[in-house]
């Protein structure tokens, strides 16, 4: 599928992601003032559903959405803002915050495996990077990585899943694996 939608005011900053939900194909963008807009493909003059904007983004880059459904078919995006990660709840015509994974610095883009958040916090040359895990329903913290990551992560980096592994890459060109509980299931 190739489409083209333009919103007025908004200028798109994160790429789009795309999910089902209820047979309906969604397509999500995060505006470079932090808006998410979410379409109906079906319909992309118009959004289904907007959120407000982040406050005080500063330099922060915002740097991309999480989409996921959860065992009910609920459909959730995930989001950045300069300290957190945003979980929203995609309704019918509606966009609404449902939990916040607080206390990040720059986090990067989150992914979500079997259930679980992984979010970064990116740190920088006085606090190293954190790999923080949390429940997706809910936003509870469920692990971190603590001091195993002696570098920062670059904004521009990307978590990635691999064998039963969260990846991330540190500044310093190390790679960092953690194991991930591949038979969680909610």
């Amino acid at each position: 599928m190739k489409a083209k939608f333009t919103q007025a005011g908004a200028n798109f900053g994160t790429p789009a992601v795309i999910l089902r939900q209820n047979g309906k194909d969604l397509v999500a963008a995060q505006a470079a003032d932090g808006r998410i807009f979410v379409f109906d493909s079906a319909n992309l003059a118009a959004p289904l559903a907007t959120s407000n904007a982040v406050p005080n983004l500063g330099g922060y880059k915002l740097n991309g959405l999480a989409a996921w459904l959860d065992s009910t078919g609920q459909a959730w995006l995930l989001s950045t803002t300069p300290t957190a990660i945003v979980a929203h709840k995609i309704g019918a015509g509606s966009l609404t915050q449902a939990w916040t994974l607080p206390n990040l610095k720059s986090p990067i883009a989150p992914l979500i495996v079997n259930g679980v958040v992984f979010a970064v916090s990116g740190g920088d040359a006085k606090t190293p990077a954190v790999l923080h895990a949390a429940d997706a329903l809910t936003g509870a913290p469920l692990w971190n990585s603590g001091k195993t990551i002696t570098t920062s992560v670059p904004q521009t980096s990307a978590l990635w899943n691999s064998m039963g592994q969260i990846l991330v890459g540190g500044a310093d060109g190390t790679l960092y694996a953690f194991g991930a509980n591949l038979e969680r299931h909610l």
